[in-house]
């Protein structure tokens, strides 16, 4: 392909000279399938390829030019990609495809097409997400036409949208974004109808249902747990209460201290400001110093939104970036003491506190399922399980989902100690998903798997195992659906 496109520049093509390090080329030629062949051998070379009509009406003899423009750019690899081919006896039976990358790239009938699921795309920041825009975009496939296809709910409706809003209207950025993200924070039923308007009669929704009809049947595990007071409203409040009196006692003793950090990193900032900075950037200063004092005062968390914002933005994006060293990590950790040191102790006593009283309550139930029992929701019909049993019992291998990493790492060792061999994702081992999930579905002594549901619960077929225990409730119904999902397919 590269001495095709080589020799290919001896005859109707042109070598442009390098711009900021990259080579641009292209090929002309007045018959169009010609110009189709080259950007498919280009696209499959590695290059970018755009395919553009220059319209020639200088005279009636003169034909309109069909181009292809390639610049060979690392958005664009096949270094990497390893080619095969499938024949399908029926084609008809096969509607869901899967590959490694999640991505398809196709050309057919002179259109080019990038599809793949969706649901990979959905955080705006990420490389995956910025390259996908810029292929789709104007400076590159300009597509007048995108398709969005995902078998993955939308879950954090709010940001999970945002990227492809941006696909489909240019104009979703900035201000439109700010502002579409703001009515989701005061009204997700309005955000939702905006959605609708917006993109309702370009959407189009099957049902898992109606595609794969399945028989799930549903069962409640009431695990007895012998610490349970430890866990009781009563006890969680005592212990918060408690908390929050030792650190208010700690930053009334240590109130000096953490203001000599704040106000050190003020003033390194301000002599720089002082002696550097623009007249915009001490504008900005004031207002923060504006804002500050205003909080101080007494700070209340809906009222003062607007202050907080710019303050923690200034700090962060002003401040911050012209201190080093200890200057830089006692500003950090003293800055929310010295604007509001009651909602300080109260982000640490839900952090530090009910956070890990949480984990271990789940921790506790994980490892107290022995003797419990289990209710079909349906019939009320009950069994006496252990956790060996719902590992032992299914028909084929089980799954555990949880929310927390906690939980990940005490069933495993609890497993381990009864003679199973479980495989575990999380976080950590996300890297290793591909081998950790072949692994589950090849080696028969591989059961069960343990995973969070932040890990696992979209995009990954399980169907070697039918039993799927939900350890906790995940934070969002549709992680519970989901996670069901990855055997009930």
């Amino acid at each position: 392909m590269y001495e095709f496109i080589d020799e290919m520049l001896n005859w109707d093509g042109y070598l442009h000279p390098p711009v900021n390090g990259r080579q641009f080329l292209y090929y002309s030629s007045v018959i169009e399938s010609n110009v189709d062949i080259v950007q498919t051998i280009a696209a499959n070379a590695g290059y970018r390829a755009k395919k553009a009509l220059q319209i020639d009406d200088r005279k009636e003899t003169f034909s309109d030019v069909h181009r292809v423009f390639m610049i060979k750019n690392p958005l664009v690899s096949n270094s990497t990609v390893f080619k095969e081919v499938i024949h399908f006896d029926n084609p008809v039976d096969y509607y869901c495809l899967t590959v490694p990358s999640g991505m398809f790239f196709i050309r057919y009938n002179g259109k080019v097409s990038v599809t793949g699921n969706c649901h990979f795309l959905n955080e705006i920041k990420s490389t995956r997400t910025q390259k996908y825009l810029e292929l789709v975009g104007p400076t590159c496939l300009n597509s007048q036409n995108i398709l969005t296809m995902s078998g993955t709910p939308i879950k954090a409706m709010a940001t999970e949208i945002v990227p492809t809003l941006r696909a489909l209207d240019p104009m979703f950025v900035g201000k439109a974004e700010e502002i579409f993200l703001n009515v989701f924070g005061k009204s997700t039923l309005r955000a939702l109808d905006i959605i609708s308007h917006r993109l309702g009669f370009m959407s189009y929704r099957v049902d898992k249902a109606d595609v794969v009809p399945l028989d799930i049947t549903r069962w409640t595990i009431q695990v007895p747990l012998k610490n349970g007071n430890e866990y009781t409203l009563d006890t969680v409040r005592m212990k918060m209460r408690d908390y929050v009196r030792e650190r208010m006692e700690y930053y009334r003793k240590n109130e000096a201290l953490y203001h000599d950090y704040y106000f050190a990193g003020i003033a390194l900032y301000e002599k720089w400001l002082f002696t550097s900075g623009s007249n915009t950037e001490k504008a900005q200063y004031q207002t923060y110093q504006d804002y500050i004092k205003t909080i101080r005062k007494g700070f209340d968390a809906k009222m003062m939104k607007v202050e907080s914002v710019y303050c923690n933005a200034f700090e962060k994006n002003n401040i911050l970036p012209h201190l080093e060293g200890d200057f830089k990590k006692n500003f950090k950790k003293a800055k929310s003491v010295y604007k509001y040191v009651e909602l300080t102790i109260l982000g640490e006593a839900l952090g530090l506190v009910l956070a890990k009283i949480r984990e271990q309550c789940n921790i506790d139930i994980a490892l107290g399922i022995e003797n419990a029992v289990m209710s079909n929701n349906a019939t009320n019909e009950k069994h006496i399980v252990s956790i060996s049993d719902l590992i032992n019992d299914a028909t084929k291998k089980t799954i555990f989902f949880t929310n927390f990493v906690g939980v990940v790492s005490a069933l495993e060792e609890r497993l381990k100690s009864l003679g199973f061999k479980p495989l575990v994702v999380y976080g950590d081992t996300n890297k290793d998903l591909p081998k950790i999930t072949k692994e589950f579905a090849e080696n028969p002594d591989a059961n069960p798997l343990i995973a969070t549901f932040q890990s696992l619960s979209t995009a990954v077929p399980l169907t070697m195992a039918n039993r799927v225990v939900m350890l906790n409730n995940p934070w969002r119904p549709h992680d519970y659906v989901q996670a069901e999902s990855r055997a009930a397919r």
